[in-house]
């Protein structure tokens, strides 16, 4: 249970101190990137949860070759989806 509320804590502050910087640059700074920046912030939204869920299934069950229950597998994932909801 630790290691769950360790996991989600910071992929929450990390997605939400990311989520506002780009929201900061995209707002005040506007770079001649915006778009592609904009396009990258909500790119989690194009991956359906299906895919994601295999990820998951695949990365937790043991299949050779899987990394199993790792927390830089974990981490970037819950950072990833995170981001766009934070806008």
């Amino acid at each position: 249970m630790v290691n769950s509320l360790t996991l989600s804590v910071s992929a929450g502050l990390i997605a939400m101190f990311l989520g506002v910087m780009i929201a900061y640059v995209i707002q005040k700074i506007r770079p001649k990137g915006k778009t592609v920046l904009e396009i990258i912030s909500i790119l989690p939204y194009s991956i359906p949860g299906i895919v994601l869920a295999i990820g998951v299934i695949l990365s937790w069950s043991g299949v050779r070759h899987q990394p199993v229950g790792q927390h830089p597998v974990d981490h970037p994932d819950c950072v990833y989806r995170a981001l766009p909801r934070l806008r």
